[in-house]
């Protein structure tokens, strides 16, 4: 059977990696997580261990070691590298002349299409994907770069780094090499056909799902879909009844609605640990993201713990095989 993938990454993320800097020192956080961070860990390798027979839970330390090793032999061959996501990078090499950040993310309406926009928070935020191709673009160019590397995560079916390549080829750049810590066997077939090298950490020949673990917890920044509702920008988690864990997660439809609860009880939990360290009550506002279900002036566990009574209300009812805003969702910003 294919596995279930979940990479480790919420100890970078609580970090501060990628995150508006004023973050975690406005919630009074330096230290003392790794304990909470290690209950966490165990309650979701008890939750997905006992749903999938095939699960792999890797490493933060292995991907981020492993990622980091990788961006630094890039650069010592003398390579440009334009980063596609922040949280294992290694601010020590990103910070040197040389490497560049694409902020990009997608996007879904109600409807369920997608598209692709600037990350909330990156340097770029201002600018289209196109746009900040070609600024980057132009500033290698004035160095005299003509081939360069693209770092991401994980590479899946390949799709988006082989049209990012396209995009920076229309623009006198030539996309080489990938780094990343994920990589499965179709998109790595994809990048070669497209004359693109591939080095990971871990590969793949298939998976039944490859998630990372930030996006099993409720309010953690980056983590769940960037959606636009009611003309607002809001992350939507995807544990329900916010989000449809089967789609977004590949959790058979029959589990949903206990992984789902019991995931909103692990997010309590960590939301609780993070609130002892900060000697107060976190509140929607206190997030960098809006997140859809947490209101400003929420707690943020009160608004959690809420989700999983209108989840208990709904039970197996839930439909989780409807296309992601085709459902009207229980539990929005809005309450």
């Amino acid at each position: 059977m294919q596995p279930l993938v979940i990479s480790q990454d919420i100890g970078s993320i609580l970090g501060g990696a990628g995150l508006p800097k004023q973050f975690f020192a406005s919630l009074g956080i330096r230290r003392g997580y790794d304990g909470l961070l290690a209950e966490v860990r165990n309650d979701l390798q008890e939750i997905f261990s006992s749903v999938f027979s095939n699960f792999e839970y890797l490493s933060e330390e292995e991907l981020a070691l492993g990622f980091n090793k990788k961006l630094k032999a890039v650069r010592d061959r003398g390579m440009a590298v334009v980063c596609l996501d922040r949280v294992y990078a290694d601010s020590t090499l990103t910070s040197e002349q040389g490497h560049y950040w694409l902020d990009v993310t997608r996007m879904y309406d109600t409807a369920g299409k997608s598209t692709l926009r600037p990350r909330l928070h990156g340097k770029f935020s201002h600018m289209a994907p196109d746009e900040m191709v070609a600024s980057i673009a132009r500033d290698l160019t004035k160095k005299g770069i003509t081939q360069i590397a693209l770092a991401d995560d994980v590479i899946f079916s390949g799709g988006s780094i082989v049209k990012t390549a396209e995009q920076f080829a229309k623009n006198g750049i030539i996309v080489t090499d990938v780094v990343s810590c994920v990589a499965i066997e179709d998109g790595v077939k994809a990048l070669a056909k497209a004359g693109i090298r591939v080095d990971s950490v871990r590969r793949y020949e298939n998976v039944l799902d490859q998630i990372c673990e930030r996006d099993f917890l409720c309010g953690i920044p980056q983590s769940g879909v960037l959606m636009m509702i009611d003309g607002k920008l809001v992350k939507r988690p995807y544990i329900l009844p916010f989000g449809d864990i089967v789609k977004r997660a590949s959790v058979p439809p029959e589990h949903a609605v206990a992984v789902s609860e019991l995931l909103l009880g692990v997010s309590a939990k960590l939301w609780r640990g993070l609130e002892n360290l900060a000697g107060k009550h976190i509140l929607g506002r206190d997030l960098p993201e809006n997140v859809d279900g947490i209101a400003p002036d929420a707690r943020v566990v009160d608004s959690i713990l809420q989700g999983a009574a209108v989840l208990r209300r709904q039970g197996p009812a839930v439909n989780n095989n409807r296309p992601a805003g085709d459902r009207p969702n229980a539990y929005t910003i809005t309450n």
